[in-house]
């Protein structure tokens, strides 16, 4: 049985504006395994990308823990958080984040070479992930020689290009029509079931939902419902947090 990677234990966020204190998430609970596939949904303002900063060390809580492999996020020092997220954690945007005079193979590769790390030590991940992400004809084009989801394509090997335990989407299909969706979504769930690679999206769609295995959602900042899927066909929930 996969145990937990990410653990979140009555995690609350206050946004403190002028004198008044106003609650964006509330006493939110819950863990996710390695290797599952967790959306996270619900209406917008309901904390959906604020939980996603804070799972992934860009924010802090204002109460409450989050355990990334064991590691309380909140009490590491700066470059230790910098580290476990460049390492561990990958992350996706709506906006692809590209570097438009960087060529697609030079965006995948950036990580590493922030990192400090020589590039050519990476030429067979490079390889791997392009042949993965369907872009190996592609490795020389400059990001706006792309269509959006080729784009996109292009950001989700760049956050595999560490070989990361965690990846965090938030809402990766936002800005692409049907077709290239279903395409992000259907290699999200190959890297998922092939990588193992543990997955934590926000969505509003409920098609790119149930491409994972659970559904958490939010409503004013706290958890509504969870629901479990198997076969795109819900076989549990549980109402509230």
């Amino acid at each position: 049985m996969n145990k937990p990677i990410l653990t979140v234990n009555n995690v609350s966020k206050l946004l403190k504006k002028e004198k008044l204190e106003i609650p964006i998430l509330k006493d939110i609970t819950f863990s996710v395994n390695e290797s599952e596939f967790v959306s996270i949904m619900g209406p917008s303002g309901c904390g959906k990308s604020t939980l996603l900063y804070l799972l992934g060390g860009l924010d802090n809580p204002t109460s409450g823990t989050i355990h990334f492999n064991n590691e309380d996020l909140h009490i590491l020092k700066d470059k230790q958080i910098s580290k476990l997220r460049r390492a561990e954690i990958g992350f996706i945007f709506q906006f692809y984040n590209l570097i438009p005079n960087l060529s697609v193979e030079e965006n995948i590769l950036l990580p590493v070479l922030m990192d400090g790390k020589n590039a050519k030590e990476y030429k067979d991940t490079l390889d791997e992930l392009l042949h993965i992400v369907g872009l190996e004809d592609r490795r020389r084009y400059m990001p706006n020689e792309l269509s959006g989801g080729q784009q996109q394509r292009v950001a989700i090997a760049r956050a595999l290009i560490n070989s990361p335990k965690l990846l965090l989407a938030d809402e990766p299909i936002g800005n692409l029509d049907s077709q290239s969706g279903t395409g992000v979504m259907e290699l999200f769930k190959r890297i998922n079931q092939e990588k193992n690679i543990s997955i934590i999206q926000v969505t509003h769609s409920q098609d790119a939902a149930l491409y994972g295995n659970r559904v958490i959602r939010l409503l004013d900042g706290e958890i509504e419902s969870e629901q479990w899927i198997e076969k795109n066909n819900i076989t549990h929930e549980k109402i509230g947090g």
